[in-house]
Formats: structure tokens, sequence, C-alpha cells
């Protein structure tokens, strides 16, 4: 079956295109007079009655007349031939190229057939304006094709970012979760050194997770990009700025904060008053806990210099005799030691009062902060 075909130039503002393919072309037997034809002219008046049928990925025509070959002799068999609906714009892609847009067809297949890919002509009234390569079309499909840069058309971008004041604060199992709004802009600077107008097709990176804030909403939206369209006037220079609105989220653990920040949350709408009377007591626990901490620090080092102590008096105690001066000097050491094991016994009581008295602080704290829950939008 045959899978080439034909299409007649598309009606475009500014370009045309042909696609041509031919079936059985081969020399001619005998030399023809050579003559002066318009071939886009020529195109128009070709009709061709073709079918194509999908054969599972593939397609195939089906030419509905007979077509008779004379010995020795060749002929240009239309297969597709009519017009197609397209209009001649500027694709730019900073990614592409970040200087100039290129030159393009926004093409449509009109014409009901299964267009096969291959190598487009395109012409610029009656001048060459470049190659292209199209994949195969299906019948209604819309596709841009790209055939030269356009230098005319010059583009500067311009990226920019703005933070917003915190509107929202989420507080939930003990952590502080503040929400700011960061407004991203890219500003599209387009300048036609032409006198002639462009429509302009921009292909702007797409965050699925970013909010667009345009009234002018894109004309296409890809998995890769949100395609707007506008218009660059004959020599001016205009510019199109794409806004759009990001989440960005700053959080910080509550047994952080300190009491000078929970006065400039409070000073901020930032916290209710209940979050903010709860906050308070939280941060009272955390002093009194802290309290503990240092209390218990010092218990500890006071044993360990008791237990030094003591080993200097064992050393001793190993070194005296008999004598008279000696054996005071051994009671003194006694005594000193029994008065430190008493002082061991008091800070071995009190290290088991305090650690008793912390974890019990530390309970009524964990409670307090498993109750903390909030949920505030700041007024702008």
């Amino acid at each position: 079956c045959g899978r080439d075909g034909a299409a007649s130039p598309a009606p475009m503002a500014e370009a045309r295109i042909m696609k041509m393919t031919s079936v059985g072309a081969a020399r001619e037997a005998a030399p023809s007079r050579p003559q002066e034809v318009n071939l886009t002219e020529r195109m128009r008046e070709l009709k061709a009655e073709t079918a194509t049928r999908e054969v599972g990925e593939m397609f195939e025509y089906r030419i509905a007349h007979p077509v008779s070959i004379e010995r020795n002799r060749s002929a240009l068999v239309p297969i597709v031939a009519g017009e197609i609906d397209g209009e001649a714009v500027a694709l730019y892609n900073k990614a592409v190229r970040s200087q100039n847009p290129l030159a393009a067809v926004r093409l449509k297949n009109s014409t009901g057939l299964t267009l096969e890919g291959g190598p487009l002509t395109v012409l610029q009234g009656n001048s060459y304006a470049g190659d292209a390569l199209m994949e195969t079309l299906k019948p209604g499909e819309e596709r841009y094709i790209t055939y030269a840069v356009d230098l005319g058309l010059h583009v500067h971008t311009h990226i920019g970012t703005k933070t917003e004041a915190v509107d929202r604060v989420v507080i939930n199992r003990g952590v502080v979760r503040m929400h700011r709004a960061v407004i991203e802009t890219q500003a599209y600077t387009l300048d036609n050194k032409t006198p002639r107008s462009r429509q302009v097709i921009i292909d702007h990176p797409y965050h699925a997770e970013w909010k667009l804030l345009n009234e002018e909403k894109p004309i296409e939206i890809t998995d890769a990009y949100l395609r707007f369209e506008t218009e660059a006037p004959g020599l001016k220079t205009t510019t199109f700025t794409v806004r759009e609105m990001r989440d960005s989220w700053e959080t910080m653990m509550v047994s952080s904060l300190t009491p000078d920040q929970i006065a400039v949350f409070a000073g901020r709408n930032y916290l209710s008053d209940k979050t903010r009377q709860r906050l308070e007591e939280i941060v009272a626990l955390k002093s009194e806990i802290s309290a503990i901490d240092r209390e218990l620090k010092a218990v500890m080092k006071g044993r360990d210099q008791i237990f030094k102590d003591q080993k200097r008096l064992r050393e001793n105690l190993q070194g005296l005799g008999q004598t008279a001066e000696e054996k005071d000097l051994r009671s003194r050491y006694v005594k000193e030691l029994d008065e430190q094991e008493n002082r061991l016994e008091k800070l071995a009581e009190r290290e088991k009062g305090l650690e008793r008295e912390r974890e019990a602080k530390q309970k009524e704290l964990d409670g307090l902060m498993a109750e903390l829950e909030q949920d505030v939008s700041i007024p702008s």
C-alpha cells in the first residue's frame, strides 16, 4: 500500500507550506517541451479522491479511481491534495534559544486524512523561507512546525522574586509552621525590529504546584510548559509578564521558642490568645526544668569532687605509721571520710528528688505541647 502523500500550500498569514511526494516518478521516455508553470496554482487545482485506513500502528492510502500509465512514460500521482489550516507565528522557548524565537507555522490537519511525516518546504510569498521536518499528523491534530530562526525579533527575559509577609501560622505536634507566599515573575521583552507584526507563542516553564496570577490564560498547557500567545507590533518593544505564586514554609520547634520570640509572634498576631497563654506556660515549665538540670549538674559535680577527696585521703592513710602524730592524723582523716560519706548520702537523696521532680515537670510539659494546636490566618 502507498504511504506517501502530497498537500497543497496551507493558507497562512505570511507563510505557505508545500509538502509533496510522488509515486512512480521516473524519467520521461521522450523529452517534453519545458513550460513555465505557477506551482502554487497548479497545486491548488489538483484533485485527489483518497481515503486512509488505520492498520494497527500504521495507516494506508487508498485511491478511489484507477490510474493508467502508458508504456515508457511516468506520472506524478496526487495521493493527498488540498488546503490545510495554518498560521505563521514566532515560537519562543528560552531553553532552545534565549535571544530569538523560531519562525514557525501553527499547522492544523484539516484534511480529514492522516498526513505522513516527512520534509517540508516553506515559502513566504514566492520566496524560499526554510525547510522543516514534520511528524505524522492525525486528522484534527495541531502542531507547531519550526523552520528557521526569527532574527528580526529579539527577546530579553528578566526573573524577579518577592517574598510576602507571613499569612498563616500552624502549630501541631510541637512544630510551628509559618506560611509565606512567594511571587515569581518572569518578564519577556519583545523587541520587533521589523515593520511586520508578529504573533508570538511563549513557552513558559510549567510548575504544577504553582498558582498562575495572570489574567491572560495560557492557550495550551503541556507537561513542561504553559503556552501563551501575544502580539509584537512592528518596530515596537513590548513586554509580556508571567506572574506565579508558590508556597514557602518556615518551621521551628515549639521547644526552641524563647519568651522574646513569643512576644514578637503575639505582637504580629501570629498566635491566638489561648495559644499565647499555653506557650507562656510551656516556656515557664522549660525554665523550671532548666533550673532543675543546672542543680542536678551541680549535685553531680559536688559528688565527683567528694570522690576525688576520698581517693586522696585513702592514699594518705596508707602512708601513715604508728607514731602519736600519725595516729592523730589518721583519726582526722577517718573523721573527714565519715563526713564525706554523710554528704554523699544527702547528695544521692537530693539527686533522686530532683530527678523525680524533673520527670513530673517533663511529663506536664509533654502534655501541654501535645495539646497545643492552632491554624491561624493572618489578615493582610
